[in-house]
C-alpha cells in the first residue's frame, strides 16, 4: 500500500487539470457523466500519487497536486494523458479531455491547503490550454530543462498573456509519444482583440463578486460596478474583462477615464482606446458608433464619476444602437440608465484580506513567516482598514520598513502612502483616493459626510439629521449612491448609515478644519443625552425598548458621554446618572464605576443634587460588585448631601444601598433595619420601584431568618407592587426570591419551575445580573433534587458569567455549589479545595454566600468525610488557587 507523500513546502512544482467543456457533458447526460467522472477520478490519482505527487485539492472535476520535483509533475501529466486517451469512455458523452498546466515557485501553505502567486498562476495557465494540451510556464520549463525521458520534449509556443492581466511570458508545450501534439492557438490573452493593460500583482479574492458581475453581464448589456474609492473596482472590473474575453469576438477594449478632465472627452477615450482616428467631415461619436455598431465586444469604461453625465449619454446610446456591444462601467456611483444592471462593491470578505496583505507584504519584504500572534496582527489590522484592498496594500508596502506590532500601532489614514511614482494620483495615499470622491460632493452632500464622522458604529436617519440640523434624506441617499457612506440593515427591521473606518478617519479630520466641528459633536451629543434621559424615565413594558435603543446606539452613546466630559462636565454628568440603570442592568458594572468616578474626580463643584445621584448610583454597583467599603463610603457621601438638601427620595434611595451592603455582608439585622428605615421615604414619595425592591430584600432577610411566613407575606406584597409596575426585570427578582421561599420550605420542583421563568424573563431582557442569579437558583433546586449531573452543568456556567460580571457573591455561590456536587460524588479533596477558595473570597471581598444549601453539603460532607489534617491540606491548597485556575483544578 502506497503512503501519501508530505505536503511539499517553499518552492514547489503545482500541476493543475479540469476536463474541458464539462459543463456541456454535464447538461447533456448527467449520469454517464457521473460514471465518466469516477473513471477519471481513478486515473488520474493512480497516476499523481505513483510519481509522488500531494492531491491536495479537487473541485469539481479540477484536480490541484503539488510536486516536490518538477520532473515527476511532467511525468505524472503525461501518464495521465496517456491513460485517459486509452479509457473506453460512454458514448453519451464522448471522450473525456484533460488540460493541464504546470508552474513552478514558492508557495504558502495553511490549513493543508495553498495560497499566494503562484497558485493563481498555475490556475490560468491550465485555462488557457486544450483538452489534452500539457503546457509549462517558464519557470517549470527551467526546472526539466535537461529532461531525459525518452522521446519528450517542450515546444515553444511563445509568449502569451494569461488571465491574471501579468506579463506575457514564454509558454511550452510537452510534447511526448502517444499525445496529440498539435492544437488550435492558446486561448490567452493574446488570442483575443484587447488593450488590457498588464498588472504587476495578482487578483486575490473577490471571488462572489466574479460570478455576480459575470452573471449580471449575461443579463444586461450594461452593468456598473460601484464602490468607494480604494475599493477595487478598477482590478475588479479588469479581471472580468479578462476572463470573458473569450466571449467577445470583436475584443475587450479599457477606457481609462480618470486622466481626462471634462465630460466631452469622454468619446475621445473611447475613440483612443478603439485606435479610431477622427474624421474631418464627421464627428467623431459618429464614426466610433458606425464603427462598433455590427461588432461583439465589450467596452470597460473605468472610473466615471466625475464625467458621469457625459459617460451616460454615450453608454445610452452605445446601448441603443450597438446591439452586441457590452458597457461595463466602474464609478463611485451609478449612471442611473434604465436597464443598468449595479453591482455595489463591498470590502474583502475577512479571510481574503489577509491573504491580500501577505501577498502584498511577502512582494516588499521577501519571505514572512508569521506566528498566530503575527497572524492576529495581520487580521487585526486589515478589520481595523475596514477590508478596502487599497488601504489594505498600503500598509503592507510599509512591512519591509516597519515591524507589524508598530505598523498596527501607527495605522491611521495619513501613513498609508503608495511611494510608486507611476500610480494614480488619486491612488498616490489613501486620503487622497477619498478626497477625490470628497470634492466632487455639493456643499449639502458634504455636510451630512462630514456628520457622519460623529457618530460611531453607524447611525439613525434621525440622528443624522439631528446633527446637521436639516432634512438629509436626498444628501444620504446620494452619498450611499457616490460610495461614500453604507446603508445597512438595523435589527430593530430599520436602517442605519455609517462610514467605513479609513473614510471616517478622513471625514473627521476634515471636519476638524471646518467651523461645523463643534455644532456637530454638540448636536450629537444633545441627541444622545436626550436618548438617555428617555431611558432613565421609562418603565414598565417601555423599559426594555430605551433599552435597547441605547444597545443600537452603545458606541454612540460613550462617543457623547466621551465627548461630555471634555466639554460640558454638568451635562455629561447627567448622562452618566442616565445610563445608571442601563450599566446595571447589562452588567456594565465596570465601565459604569469607572465613568462615574471620572465625573466625580473632575466635578467637585457639580450642583449638589447631582453629585449625589453620582454617589449614590456609583454605590449601588459597587455594591454589585461586592466592593462594600467603597460602596458603603459612596452611599454615606450620598446621604449626608441628600440629608441637608432636605430630599426625602434620596435618603430613602441611599439607605437602600447601604441596606444592601449590609444585607450581602450577611449582616441582616442591621440590613432589616436600615430597609425599614428606607421605606417611608420611598413609600410617602410613592417611588414604587424601590418600594418594590426594599420589600423583596425584607422578604429575603426574613427568609434567611427561617420565617417563611413574614417571608412570604413581604414577597406577597412585592408580587403585588411588581405587577403594578410591569417590569420584567422587577418580577423575575421578585420570582427568585420567592423560588428560594419555596426550595428551603421543602418544595424543589416548583422553586426550579419559579427560577427558570424568572431566568427566561432576565435573558429576554438581557439582565446578564439577574439572569445568572436565576441560574445559581436552578443549579440548587436540581442540587437538592439530586439531579448532580445538571447542577454541576448550571453551576459550572454560573461560574464564567459570574466571573465576567465580577459579581464575586455569586462566584462565591457557585464555587461551594461545584464543591457540593463533588461531595455528593464522593470526590471530598475535590470539594474541600471549592470551600478553601470560596472561602478566601469570602474573606477577601467580606460577602457572604447566599446559598445556603450548597455551603452546607459541601462544608459537614467534608468534616465527616475526611481527617483533620486532609480538611486542612484540602482547603489551604484550594485557597491558593485563582478563580481563573477553578476550571482546571475544580
Amino acid at each position: 500500500m502506497m503512503t501519501k507523500p508530505a505536503l511539499p513546502a517553499g518552492t514547489v512544482t503545482l500541476l493543475f487539470t479540469d476536463i474541458e467543456g464539462s459543463t456541456r457533458a454535464w447538461e447533456s447526460d448527467p449520469d454517464a457523466m457521473a460514471v465518466a467522472l469516477q473513471e477519471h477520478d481513478r486515473v488520474l490519482r493512480d497516476a499523481l500519487t505513483r510519481h509522488g505527487g500531494y492531491i491536495f485539492k479537487t473541485v469539481g472535476d479540477a484536480f490541484c497536486c503539488a510536486f516536490n520535483d518538477c520532473t515527476d509533475a511532467v511525468a505524472a501529466a503525461i501518464e495521465s494523458e496517456r491513460a485517459l486517451q486509452l479509457q473506453r469512455w460512454p458514448d453519451e458523452i464522448g471522450e473525456i479531455r484533460v488540460r493541464m498546466g504546470i508552474h513552478a515557485g514558492k508557495v504558502f501553505e495553511h490549513d493543508g491547503d495553498y495560497f499566494g502567486p503562484t497558485v493563481n498562476r498555475v490556475a490560468r495557465l491550465m485555462s488557457i490550454a486544450h483538452g489534452g494540451q500539457i503546457l509549462l510556464s517558464a519557470a517549470a520549463a527551467a526546472e526539466v530543462a535537461d529532461i531525459s525521458v525518452a522521446g519528450v520534449e517542450l515546444r515553444d509556443l511563445g509568449s502569451h498573456r494569461l488571465k491574471d492581466l501579468k506579463q506575457a511570458e514564454p509558454t511550452y508545450q510537452v510534447v511526448a509519444p502517444g499525445l496529440r501534439a498539435e492544437f488550435p492557438a492558446l486561448a490567452s490573452l493574446d488570442a483575443h482583440p484587447n488593450n488590457l493593460p498588464s498588472q504587476l500583482s495578482s487578483f486575490v479574492g473577490r471571488e462572489r463578486e466574479l460570478t455576480d458581475v459575470r452573471r449580471r453581464l449575461g443579463m444586461s448589456r450594461v452593468v456598473t460596478i460601484v464602490g468607494p474609492g480604494g475599493i477595487g473596482k478598477t482590478r475588479l472590473g479588469l479581471q472580468i474583462a479578462a476572463d470573458v474575453v473569450q466571449d467577445f469576438g470583436d475584443g475587450v477594449f479599457f477606457v481609462a477615464l480618470a486622466p481626462i478632465a471634462h465630460g466631452d472627452l469622454v468619446v475621445q477615450a473611447l475613440a483612443s482606446a478603439l485606435e479610431i482616428t477622427e474624421l474631418p467631415n464627421e464627428r467623431l461619436e459618429e464614426t466610433v458608433i458606425r464603427y462598433i455598431s455590427r461588432k461583439k465586444m465589450l467596452l470597460l469604461f473605468d472610473n466615471s464619476e466625475h464625467v458621469s453625465a457625459h459617460a451616460a449619454t454615450l453608454v445610452k446610446r452605445i446601448a441603443s444602437e450597438c446591439p452586441n456591444v457590452c458597457c461595463l462601467i466602474t464609478g463611485r456611483e451609478p449612471l442611473h440608465l434604465i436597464g443598468e444592471s449595479v453591482a455595489r462593491l463591498a470590502p474583502l470578505e475577512a479571510s481574503d484580506g489577509p491573504r491580500l496583505f501577505l501577498e502584498r507584504a511577502r512582494a516588499v519584504a521577501g519571505d514572512l513567516s508569521l506566528s498566530d500572534q503575527d497572524s492576529a496582527l495581520v487580521a487585526d489590522i486589515c478589520r481595523r482598514l475596514d477590508g478596502i484592498p487599497l488601504a489594505i496594500e498600503l500598509a503592507a508596502s510599509r512591512r519591509a520598513t516597519m515591524p507589524l506590532r508598530r505598523l498596527a500601532e501607527k495605522l491611521s489614514v495619513s501613513i498609508l502612502v503608495n511611494k510608486d511614482p507611476t500610480a494614480s494620483e488619486r491612488h498616490r495615499t489613501l486620503r487622497d483616493a477619498i478626497e477625490w470622491s470628497y470634492r466632487l460632493l455639493g456643499p449639502p452632500e458634504q455636510r451630512a459626510f462630514l456628520a457622519l464622522s460623529v457618530f460611531a458604529g453607524g447611525c439613525t436617519i434621525e440622528a443624522l439629521e439631528s446633527v446637521v440640523g436639516a432634512d438629509v434624506d436626498d444628501d444620504a441617499g446620494s452619498l450611499i449612491d457616490k460610495s461614500l457612506a453604507q446603508l445597512y440593515p438595523a435589527d430593530d427591521g430599520g436602517s442605519r448609515y455609517r462610514l467605513l473606518e479609513p473614510i471616517a478617519e478622513f471625514a473627521s479630520l476634515e471636519l476638524a478644519a471646518t467651523p461645523f466641528g463643534d455644532r456637530f459633536h454638540r448636536c450629537h451629543f444633545t441627541f444622545y443625552h436626550a436618548l438617555a434621559r428617555a431611558s432613565a424615565q421609562a418603565d414598565g413594558p417601555s423599559k426594555q425598548a430605551s433599552f435597547d435603543r441605547i444597545d443600537a446606539d452603545i458606541g454612540n452613546v460613550r462617543a457623547a458621554l466621551n465627548w461630555g466630559v471634555q466639554n460640558d462636565l454638568e451635562k455629561a454628568a447627567e448622562l452618566a446618572t442616565d445610563l445608571g440603570m442601563f450599566w446595571r442592568v447589562r452588567g456594565f458594572f465596570t465601565e459604569g464605576r469607572a465613568r462615574f468616578a471620572r465625573v466625580l474626580v473632575l466635578g467637585p463643584q457639580l450642583p449638589a443634587r447631582l453629585r449625589a445621584n453620582l454617589l449614590r448610583q456609583s454605590a449601588g454597583l459597587a455594591a454589585v460588585q461586592d466592593d462594600y467599603a467603597q460602596s458603603a463610603d459612596l452611599a454615606t457621601a450620598a446621604l449626608t448631601i441628600y440629608h441637608a438638601l432636605g430630599d426625602g427620595v434620596g435618603i430613602g434611595l441611599a439607605l437602600h444601598t447601604l441596606a444592601e451592603v449590609a444585607h450581602r455582608q450577611g449582616r441582616l439585622d442591621d440590613a432589616d433595619k436600615l430597609y425599614r428605615e428606607a421605606f417611608p421615604y420611598l413609600d410617602g414619595a410613592n417611588h414604587l420601584f424601590a418600594t418594590t425592591i426594599c420589600l423583596m430584600n425584607q422578604g429575603m432577610i426574613a427568609r434567611q431568618k427561617g420565617d417563611f411566613a413574614e417571608a412570604a407575606a413581604l414577597l406577597g406584597k412585592a408580587g403585588a407592587n411588581a405587577d403594578l409596575l410591569r417590569d420584567p426585570d422587577v418580577s423575575a427578582q421578585v420570582k427568585v426570591e420567592s423560588a428560594w421561599a419555596t426550595l428551603l420550605a421543602g418544595n424543589a420542583d416548583a422553586a426550579e419551575q419559579l427560577f427558570r421563568e424568572a431566568f427566561a424573563a432576565t435573558s429576554v431582557e438581557q439582565n446578564l445580573h439577574g439572569a445568572c442569579q436565576a441560574r445559581l437558583g436552578i443549579a440548587a433546586a436540581a442540587l437538592t433534587a439530586s439531579r448532580i449531573e445538571s447542577a454541576l452543568q448550571e453551576y459550572e456556567t454560573a461560574l464564567r458569567e459570574a466571573s465576567a460580571l465580577q459579581a464575586q457573591i455569586f462566584v462565591v455561590d457557585a464555587i461551594y455549589g461545584i464543591g457540593a456536587v463533588s461531595a455528593l460524588s464522593g470526590d471530598l479533596l475535590k470539594a474541600a479545595k471549592c470551600c478553601g477558595l470560596a472561602a478566601k473570597i469570602t474573606e477577601e471581598t467580606k460577602c457572604e454566600p447566599r446559598s445556603g444549601i450548597a455551603y452546607t453539603i459541601a462544608m459537614e460532607r467534608t468534616r465527616i468525610g475526611l481527617s483533620a489534617s486532609q480538611l486542612e491540606l484540602a482547603l489551604n491548597a484550594g485557597a491558593a488557587m485563582g478563580v481563573e485556575d477553578a476550571s482546571t483544578v475544580i
